[in-house]
């Protein structure tokens, strides 16, 4: 996998991508089964944090140019897949897992939030915010896992946005009509 992954992935940095090269590391990456999971992850350690840097990249970007795209759409489902395998997999250290799961800056965290944003008031059924939604559960479940994750600088601006943006805005929505609303006289 490690030779296969490395030499696809310079492939990504030039555009336009060949959707065979999307198709070939999806691939590579739907083989990969419990039992090769640890091997691959040591074998391929750098070549994998690169695909996830450039995907982080890609959703920080302007998405239109991928979204409809089905060989990009498949690789992000096929990295967030192959990601939760890894979360689960007990024979795994956190401190190899949480380099993958964590290597978007706090900037591509709020330009993937402010997409998220823009095309959900479009489509609440945008399949970015699928794909988004897979990946960020894939840190829920290592968060849960392994609390000290909790306080890097990237989870906690994420868990505060999430919150912000969303369980209060909703709770909001769903507590402030139940109030009591009382008259505001004028003291003056």
């Amino acid at each position: 996998m490690e030779d296969s992954l490395a030499h696809l992935l310079p492939l990504l940095k030039t555009p336009p991508i060949d959707t065979s090269v999307l198709q070939q590391i999806t691939n590579i990456l739907q083989l990969q089964t419990e039992e090769s999971l640890p091997t691959c992850l040591v074998r391929s350690f750098e070549p994998l944090l690169a695909l996830h840097q450039w995907s982080w990249q890609l959703f920080s970007d302007d998405v239109h140019s991928w979204i409809n795209e089905l060989a990009y759409c498949e690789l992000f489902y096929a990295i967030a897949s192959f990601d939760k395998q890894l979360v689960f997999d007990g024979r795994i250290e956190a401190e190899d897992k949480a380099p993958l799961l964590f290597c978007a800056t706090i900037d591509q965290a709020d330009r993937v939030f402010a997409q998220i944003e823009q095309r959900m008031a479009d489509d609440e059924n945008d399949p970015f915010v699928g794909i988004i939604s897979a990946w960020l559960s894939n840190h829920s479940y290592l968060i849960f896992d392994q609390l000290q994750y909790t306080i890097t600088p990237l989870v906690d601006h994420i868990g505060q946005h999430i919150a912000r943006h969303y369980v209060m805005n909703r709770q909001y929505k769903l507590v402030l009509p139940g109030l009591p609303h009382f008259p505001v006289h004028d003291s003056s």
